[in-house]
């Protein structure tokens, strides 16, 4: 089901004409946005994912580079936001990825809905916060975060580390053309 209207397609396409693009050191086409490069497969859901989320005070959000400690950083955070939620032996944890707990804004839930309800992460019952993971810049997300209350937790890794990790990753994933 295609859940990005036309209009937003066209404007998006205008704005990716607009703005500088290159080939990265893996191969894949690059553009550069407030100051940063982003794949372009990635750059729609990072414009709306700016364009469209709103924050609550109580969300907490997780800042990381690529293959930088992202999956580590989501368990411990659930873990401690719901410690009083789940008991050890019945933590979703245990069954579930780090990853399927905490959704990525731009790949998880942007990726294919220009706007989409996120309503369903947080009820009345619900005790813990909202949690979400992002790889965007500071400077490229949301408004209504950087204006909110909301919690937003950085992880950083020595650079080195971080290059090598990623580029096992994209060789692991995508073979030699990576």
């Amino acid at each position: 089901m295609e859940k990005i209207d036309q209009g937003t397609k066209d404007e998006f396409q205008e704005l990716l004409q607009s703005l500088e693009q290159r080939t990265n050191w893996d191969g894949r086409r690059i553009v550069k946005y407030d100051d940063f490069w982003y794949p372009i497969m990635f750059f729609r859901p990072v414009l709306s994912a700016q364009k469209n989320f709103q924050a609550k005070d109580s969300d907490i959000i997780l800042s990381t580079l690529p293959n930088s400690g992202s999956t580590w950083l989501k368990a411990l955070t659930f873990s401690i936001a719901n410690r009083g939620v789940h008991t050890i032996d019945q933590t979703p944890l245990l069954t579930s990825h780090p990853q399927a707990l905490v959704p990525f804004l731009e790949f998880d839930l942007f990726w294919d809905e220009e706007n989409p309800n996120l309503d369903h992460l947080s009820t009345t019952t619900n005790k813990s916060p909202r949690i979400f993971s992002t790889h965007i810049p500071f400077k490229t997300l949301s408004d209504s975060i950087r204006e909110s209350k909301c919690k937003i937790i950085y992880l950083g890794r020595n650079p080195l580390d971080q290059f090598i990790s990623f580029r096992q990753f994209l060789l692991a994933n995508f073979g030699k053309e990576a």
